[in-house]
């Protein structure tokens, strides 16, 4: 337990737990002015995989304010930005950047270390983000995408944003391009956006953006065609699947 009087021992004390960047805000009870905050201390955010929280209750000793208004949920799958203390006529504070963000405010503070928590990340997938790596002796030619798509009906060109089609003889490592169809490069300036591609160790890894919102079919296409692969590993969100369990996850079969 830690009594806390001024605002350069708060401050000191934020500053050892980084001032809780991408912390969280577990708990409030706004009427006897107490908050239970918490940062994670092991975890690598995949899905259904554990993580620790240790958290601190902060207690109010004559409390001065504190305009926290419950418009966002709070908890240890909700982030917060950063904890920082403020200077007040006649005592200190925490000004908590979220969301949630709110001021509490007292002439001074008690800190108790409370627990250990534990639990799972929850999954989440991206609508508009994937990637994925397997094992290969070379990043796919820009035909192999071509013909891939062809078979499902899309006839595609790699271009730079805002530019024309551009001929596949001349692409050598297309990150930094888009799909766009045939039909909509005159039309429109971005696609599919191919964020990264690269090979290390025979493996070959990339990932993709969405920037078309007309293109949801070609980019439900994309992963078609990336479930396809073989040995393939395709990562949504923070949901990592095989490239059959995408397909069942495709097809409504396999849950999260």
């Amino acid at each position: 337990m830690i009594l806390i009087q001024t605002y350069e021992d708060l401050d000191n004390w934020l500053k050892k737990y980084s001032y809780f960047e991408e912390g969280h805000v577990l708990e409030i009870d706004t009427n006897r002015f107490v908050i239970k905050i918490g940062i994670l201390i092991s975890g690598n955010a995949e899905a259904n995989t554990e993580k620790e929280i240790l958290s601190f209750e902060i207690s109010s000793i004559n409390a001065l304010s504190c305009d926290y208004k419950p418009d966002f949920e709070i908890g240890d799958d909700r982030s917060i930005e950063i904890i920082e203390p403020v200077e007040v006529n006649g005592g200190i504070g925490l000004q908590i950047t979220g969301p949630p963000m709110f001021t509490l405010t007292a002439e001074s503070f008690i800190i108790s270390e409370k627990e250990i928590i534990k639990s799972l990340y929850l999954p989440w997938m991206s609508k508009g983000n994937i990637a994925f790596q397997a094992p290969m002796e070379k990043i796919p030619e820009p035909d192999f995408w071509q013909k891939e798509f062809k078979k499902l009906g899309y006839d595609i060109l790699f271009r730079y944003f805002a530019g024309e089609g551009k001929p596949l003889q001349k692409l050598s490592n297309y990150a930094g391009y888009f799909f766009q169809l045939e039909n909509r490069v005159a039309t429109t300036k971005q696609g599919i956006f191919i964020e990264s591609c690269f090979l290390k160790m025979r493996q070959v890894s990339m990932s993709f953006s969405q920037h078309d919102p007309e293109l949801d079919s070609l980019w439900t296409a994309l992963t078609i065609i990336l479930a396809s692969i073989p040995d393939v590993k395709i990562s949504c969100g923070n949901c990592k699947f095989t490239g059959a369990e995408w397909k069942l996850k495709a097809r409504g079969i396999l849950g999260l």
